[in-house]
């Protein structure tokens, strides 16, 4: 989930094409994928032209990111950058195929993030400050290693940060406000170990937060609207500790949630189109409860997403361009239903993705650049299909 990422995430046994992660390409003509062992005849042979079995959506800025449960990676929206990693630069209105062998995606602003069953962390899109970690600042049109043996990541504006499977949290990219926390303001083109013992972390516009394994909330950079949730602090270049006894967190431009053990929700910074959810507009610098029995959280450039235990998809916050699905544009200061029998949710630059318990995809907002493919660069007010339920023959 954005984690932040704005202006300024049976198999098939299929004979696929070599991917872009691997520096090959995806031929026009898809290879055939075998059901049920059937060899050699067209009626057996079943490739589909788009995403089946969704198991995560993650929305960038202007992009977004499907995934398959069998690791295969689609992607579509906005692409100047490179960020959708399919060696161009044209926009995509439809999902197109990027890689296979996916574990989970990160979307930032304007770059993307592969975690690959191998535990190896691969970039692509933007990098002009260094957020891809390959010690340049050339953008790239495919996928480039980042690091090994990664748990988890994150995307943000102009960085990025993620954790390795024995606990330890790296930081590459922005630090002008000194979100890498290295204690510095320093931009850095390859990675810097920041804290051990973390399990988690989400990158936001010019700020970050981390989860550690024992559930205390971290955060550091920018602080100007209390995103930090730290009362009086502007910025700090140094990790602070914030609060306890939490399993989920997420960054947005400028505001910070985190989900507690209990399943209360928790919210903190700049509110001027009600993100917060409290009712109001006045930013907040130290963190207040919005809701309980929540399960999901996605803090997307101005809106906020949560899931309930009960599947409802509820949202807070800007609403200009439909990306809280009420029908109009409009903000809501107080969290309304946005859908029901929801698995989890994606905030995004102005728009949302979201997961249905049936595997099928939807989404809500600006669609200008084909972020919501298949809907014709229309934004969107309401929810609309993306991709339909499941078939059974692919489950």
């Amino acid at each position: 989930m954005i984690s932040g990422r704005f202006f300024k995430f049976p198999a098939l046994a299929c004979a696929l094409r070599q991917t872009a992660v691997s520096g090959a390409w995806l031929p026009g003509i898809a290879v055939s994928c075998l059901l049920f062992g059937a060899t050699g005849t067209a009626a057996a042979q079943r490739v589909s032209d788009a995403p089946v079995n969704v198991s995560a959506v993650e929305a960038g800025a202007f992009h977004s990111l499907f995934l398959e449960k069998n690791g295969t990676l689609w992607a579509s929206g906005r692409n100047n950058a490179g960020q959708l990693g399919d060696g161009g630069s044209r926009d995509r209105t439809s999902a197109v195929r990027i890689d296979t062998g996916v574990a989970a995606v990160a979307a930032g602003s304007y770059h993307t993030l592969i975690l690959k069953r191998d535990g190896s962390l691969w970039g692509t899109g933007h990098n002009g400050w260094g957020q891809l970690g390959d010690g340049g600042s050339r953008h790239r049109r495919t996928a480039v290693r980042i690091a090994e043996d990664v748990q988890s990541m994150a995307a943000g504006y102009g960085h990025t940060l993620f954790v390795t499977r024995g606990g330890s949290l790296w930081a590459v990219g922005r630090n002008t406000d000194g979100q890498l926390g290295d204690g510095s303001t320093r931009n850095r083109s390859r990675p810097v170990k920041i804290a051990d013992g973390v399990r988690a972390a989400a990158a936001g516009n010019d700020h970050s937060l981390f989860l550690t394994r024992d559930g205390r909330l971290y955060a550091m950079g920018d602080g100007g609207y209390g995103q930090l949730g730290v009362l009086r602090s502007r910025r700090t270049t140094t990790p602070v500790e914030v609060m306890s006894q939490v399993r989920a967190i997420s960054a947005g431009a400028g505001h910070s949630l985190a989900l507690r053990t209990d399943g209360t929700l928790w919210a903190t910074g700049k509110n001027w189109h009600g993100q917060l959810g409290n009712a109001g507009r006045r930013d907040l610098s130290t963190f207040a409860q919005v809701a309980g029995n929540v399960t999901e959280i996605s803090a997307g450039k101005i809106h906020t997403l949560f899931v309930l235990r009960n599947g409802t998809l509820m949202g807070a916050g800007a609403g200009n361009n439909g990306q809280l699905g009420g029908g109009r544009r409009q903000d809501i200061r107080t969290p309304q239903a946005v859908f029901k029998d929801v698995d989890s949710a994606s905030a995004g630059g102005e728009f949302s993705l979201i997961l249905g318990n049936d595997g099928s995809v939807w989404g809500t907002g600006s669609n200008q650049y084909g972020q919501l493919p298949g809907a014709r660069r229309q934004d969107r007010l309401s929810p609309v299909t993306i991709f339909a339920a499941t078939s059974a023959a692919y489950r």
